[in-house]
């Protein structure tokens, strides 16, 4: 595939990439439901919603966090990586609407399943667009290095979140959140313990 410019490639994809997230982050609080009353009372009674948006809106932010840091070792990119970064905005712009479903009802199967689907498919489309970057630039070894240790934990990632589906829609539906929030949780903790570790050496 023709690699793109530098400049007019790499930068314009950042921003186009940074301005779709902000807007998908931004429309999650515009479908919260008003309490009634405004009250403490109130604001329990939407609580569902309030915790979907928490963890939805943090999750985003967390996909923005690594693609930002990744994203100041990469030098060039080519037509696959634009394609890989159109299907992972794609699933991130249907996180509004899922979580939507699961403020309404928390506890339908299928409301916490289609959740759990978009989830699964952004961590997928997430995985893809490494390997596309990575091949992309095969000479960047920095960006091969920071782009190997991700790789090796998106795998552990992805298996917790389909096991929460699974469990999801054979048994307790809120499962889909806790697994999302533990496969988060597992994540932060490793890069942490892996920058303290490469700190050391």
């Amino acid at each position: 595939m023709a690699h793109m410019d530098y400049d007019s490639g790499k930068d314009r994809l950042a921003a186009f990439f940074d301005a779709v997230l902000a807007i998908v982050m931004t429309i999650l609080v515009l479908e919260l439901q008003i309490p009634s009353p405004i009250s403490l009372q109130g604001f329990w009674g939407i609580r569902d919603g309030l915790l979907t948006y928490f963890l939805t809106f943090f999750w985003l932010g967390a996909l923005w966090a690594a693609h930002h840091a990744e994203w100041r070792f990469v030098r060039d990119i080519d037509h696959g990586v634009v394609w890989s970064m159109l299907v992972l905005l794609f699933f991130t712009s249907l996180f509004p609407y899922a979580a939507r479903l699961v403020s309404l009802d928390f506890w339908s199967r299928s409301a916490q399943g289609f959740y759990g689907i978009v989830t699964i498919c952004t961590t997928a489309a997430n995985m893809a667009s490494y390997t596309s970057i990575v091949r992309a630039d095969p000479d960047n070894n920095t960006l091969k290095h920071y782009v190997h240790y991700n790789r090796q934990m998106m795998p552990i990632d992805l298996v917790v979140k389909v096991i929460g589906l699974v469990v999801t829609m054979v048994a307790w539906p809120p499962a889909m959140m806790v697994s999302t929030l533990v496969a988060a949780a597992l994540v932060l903790f490793s890069q942490v313990h892996h920058r303290r570790s490469s700190r050391l050496r």
